[in-house]
């Protein structure tokens, strides 16, 4: 009798094991590639402050939400993100939603490491991004993008 609630318990304790397992990771699709893709090279150019890779990802309507709540527009938009004095930028937590074949809204968490400005100091560390990307003469254009903090304290 013993020797049965032993096998049992075995049986219980493989079975709670197994459930137990991480899922295996979500694959990523070709379409959420490109886009995580365009998205990591516009960090990379910002960071580098690398304005040709800037000026071929903004589409020429280009509208931005700034951190500090700002609406910029077009060539306005462009300077801000060229004029960067970004030191680092870490982005995670990828979410891509396809509205149609041609739109695209990505959205990431993104930590920011820059050095304090002598008025205000650094912008907030945290901060959420929701890009509108959308495919233009067969090539994807950054049309929409807004920036949330998302650690109200540490402006």
């Amino acid at each position: 009798m013993k020797h049965c609630y032993y096998v049992l318990l075995c049986f219980a304790l493989a079975g709670l094991a197994a459930a137990q397992t991480a899922p295996s990771a979500k694959s990523t699709s070709p379409l959420e590639g490109t886009m995580i893709s365009r998205e990591i090279s516009l960090i990379e150019a910002r960071i580098k402050n690398d304005s040709l890779i800037l000026e071929r990802s903004f589409a020429n309507d280009f509208t931005m939400v700034g951190v500090d709540g700002k609406l910029v527009e077009g060539e306005e938009a462009l300077d801000e993100a060229r004029d960067s004095d970004v030191e680092g930028l870490s982005p995670y937590n990828f979410k891509i939603l396809a509205i149609n074949d041609n739109t695209v809204i990505v959205s990431y968490e993104l930590i920011v490491k820059t050095p304090p400005a002598e008025d205000q100091g650094p912008p907030p560390r945290y901060q959420h991004v929701s890009s509108v990307w959308t495919r233009q003469t067969g090539e994807w254009k950054l049309k929409f993008q807004q920036i949330t903090p998302t650690h109200w304290g540490d402006w």
